[in-house]
Protein backbone atom coordinates (compact mmCIF):
# COMPACT_ATOMS: atom_id res chain seq x y z
CA UNK A 1 0.00 0.00 0.00
CA UNK A 2 1.24 3.40 -1.13
CA UNK A 3 1.84 4.92 2.65
CA UNK A 4 3.20 8.41 1.26
CA UNK A 5 3.55 9.66 -1.92
CA UNK A 6 5.19 13.08 -3.51
CA UNK A 7 6.26 12.80 -7.37
CA UNK A 8 9.82 11.61 -7.24
CA UNK A 9 9.74 9.98 -3.62
CA UNK A 10 7.15 7.13 -2.35
CA UNK A 11 6.88 5.06 0.45
CA UNK A 12 5.07 1.88 0.53
CA UNK A 13 4.04 -0.07 3.67
CA UNK A 14 2.93 -4.13 3.72
CA UNK A 15 3.51 -6.59 5.88
CA UNK A 16 5.57 -8.80 2.93
CA UNK A 17 8.05 -6.24 3.32
CA UNK A 18 8.96 -7.38 6.56
CA UNK A 19 10.54 -10.41 5.27
CA UNK A 20 14.25 -10.27 4.79
CA UNK A 21 14.72 -12.40 1.64
CA UNK A 22 11.52 -10.34 -0.18
CA UNK A 23 12.80 -6.92 0.96
CA UNK A 24 16.31 -8.01 -0.04
CA UNK A 25 14.97 -8.99 -3.69
CA UNK A 26 12.95 -6.09 -4.14
CA UNK A 27 15.42 -3.50 -3.11
CA UNK A 28 18.47 -5.06 -5.64
CA UNK A 29 15.49 -5.38 -8.49
CA UNK A 30 14.79 -1.88 -7.80
CA UNK A 31 18.62 -0.78 -7.36
CA UNK A 32 19.07 -2.31 -10.88
CA UNK A 33 16.80 -0.17 -12.62
CA UNK A 34 17.37 3.22 -14.36
CA UNK A 35 15.92 6.42 -12.34
CA UNK A 36 16.03 4.89 -9.09
CA UNK A 37 17.78 6.94 -6.57
CA UNK A 38 17.78 5.30 -3.40
CA UNK A 39 15.96 2.36 -1.93
CA UNK A 40 15.79 2.75 1.55
CA UNK A 41 13.77 -0.67 3.23
CA UNK A 42 12.57 -1.06 6.66
CA UNK A 43 11.95 -4.32 7.61
CA UNK A 44 10.43 -3.76 11.23
CA UNK A 45 7.37 -1.99 9.71
CA UNK A 46 7.66 -3.23 7.08
CA UNK A 47 8.21 -0.06 4.35
CA UNK A 48 10.15 0.47 1.70
CA UNK A 49 11.41 4.73 0.60
CA UNK A 50 11.83 5.03 -3.16
CA UNK A 51 13.16 7.86 -4.30
CA UNK A 52 13.30 8.34 -7.99
CA UNK A 53 13.81 10.13 -11.17
CA UNK A 54 10.46 11.09 -12.58
CA UNK A 55 11.70 11.64 -15.96
CA UNK A 56 12.84 8.36 -16.31
CA UNK A 57 10.54 6.46 -14.46
CA UNK A 58 7.26 6.37 -12.78
CA UNK A 59 5.22 5.06 -9.72
CA UNK A 60 3.01 2.36 -11.86
CA UNK A 61 7.10 1.18 -12.65
CA UNK A 62 7.74 0.54 -9.43
CA UNK A 63 4.50 -0.66 -8.42
CA UNK A 64 4.69 -3.48 -11.11
CA UNK A 65 7.77 -4.73 -9.57
CA UNK A 66 6.61 -4.59 -5.73
CA UNK A 67 3.72 -6.55 -7.17
CA UNK A 68 5.56 -9.03 -9.07
CA UNK A 69 7.40 -9.81 -5.82
CA UNK A 70 3.88 -9.58 -3.68
CA UNK A 71 1.72 -12.00 -5.87
CA UNK A 72 0.05 -13.56 -3.01
CA UNK A 73 -1.25 -10.47 -1.24
CA UNK A 74 -3.28 -7.73 -2.42
CA UNK A 75 -1.68 -4.13 -3.79
CA UNK A 76 -2.69 -1.16 -5.27
CA UNK A 77 -3.71 -1.14 -8.77
CA UNK A 78 -3.46 2.28 -9.38
CA UNK A 79 -0.72 5.10 -8.16
CA UNK A 80 -2.48 7.29 -6.63
CA UNK A 81 -3.47 10.79 -7.61
CA UNK A 82 -1.47 13.57 -6.61
CA UNK A 83 -3.20 15.77 -3.66
CA UNK A 84 -4.72 18.98 -4.54
CA UNK A 85 -2.94 22.45 -3.43
CA UNK A 86 -5.14 24.31 -1.29
CA UNK A 87 -5.58 27.85 -3.60
CA UNK A 88 -3.91 30.40 -1.61
CA UNK A 89 -5.04 33.53 -1.46
CA UNK A 90 -4.38 35.94 -4.41
CA UNK A 91 -1.71 38.52 -3.36
CA UNK A 92 -1.93 41.54 -5.94
CA UNK A 93 1.19 41.15 -8.25
CA UNK A 94 3.43 44.36 -7.61
CA UNK A 95 4.25 45.68 -11.22
CA UNK A 96 8.49 45.61 -11.63
CA UNK A 97 8.77 49.65 -12.18
CA UNK A 98 6.81 50.02 -9.21
CA UNK A 99 9.24 47.78 -7.20
CA UNK A 100 12.28 49.65 -9.06
CA UNK A 101 10.89 53.09 -8.10
CA UNK A 102 10.22 51.66 -4.34
CA UNK A 103 14.05 50.38 -4.36
CA UNK A 104 15.85 53.51 -5.44
CA UNK A 105 14.05 55.65 -3.46
CA UNK A 106 14.86 53.80 -0.16
CA UNK A 107 18.50 53.69 -1.19
CA UNK A 108 18.32 57.26 -2.44
CA UNK A 109 16.48 58.39 1.04
CA UNK A 110 19.01 56.30 2.64
CA UNK A 111 21.78 57.64 1.18
CA UNK A 112 20.32 61.44 1.62
CA UNK A 113 19.79 61.08 5.40
CA UNK A 114 23.25 60.15 6.14
CA UNK A 115 24.62 62.48 4.27
CA UNK A 116 22.67 65.30 5.86
CA UNK A 117 23.39 63.76 9.17
CA UNK A 118 27.22 64.68 8.36
CA UNK A 119 27.05 68.00 6.77
CA UNK A 120 24.39 69.32 10.37
CA UNK A 121 21.73 69.38 8.37
CA UNK A 122 19.06 68.23 10.65
CA UNK A 123 15.38 69.07 8.96
CA UNK A 124 16.77 67.31 5.91
CA UNK A 125 18.11 64.28 8.01
CA UNK A 126 14.80 64.20 9.61
CA UNK A 127 12.95 64.61 6.64
CA UNK A 128 14.94 62.46 4.65
CA UNK A 129 14.31 59.15 7.62
CA UNK A 130 10.61 59.66 7.59
CA UNK A 131 10.66 58.93 4.19
CA UNK A 132 13.11 56.09 4.56
CA UNK A 133 10.90 54.89 6.91
CA UNK A 134 7.79 55.07 5.12
CA UNK A 135 9.02 53.24 1.93
CA UNK A 136 10.64 50.89 3.97
CA UNK A 137 6.53 50.04 5.78
CA UNK A 138 5.53 50.10 1.76
CA UNK A 139 8.55 47.19 1.12
CA UNK A 140 8.00 45.29 3.55
CA UNK A 141 3.69 45.35 3.25
CA UNK A 142 4.04 44.27 -0.83
CA UNK A 143 6.87 41.54 0.49
CA UNK A 144 5.04 40.52 3.37
CA UNK A 145 3.63 37.31 1.63
CA UNK A 146 7.33 36.24 1.52
CA UNK A 147 8.16 37.52 4.86
CA UNK A 148 5.52 35.25 6.50
CA UNK A 149 6.22 32.06 4.94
Amino acid sequence: MVASFVEGRVRLRHSGLQKTSIVDRVTRELETRAGIEQVAPNRKVGSLLVCYDRAVTTLEEILDVLRAYLKDTPFPQKAPSLPKRPSARKMPRISMSRRRVVNLSLLVSFIGSMAALFVDAKTIHIQLGVLFVALAVQHLFDKRRTLLV
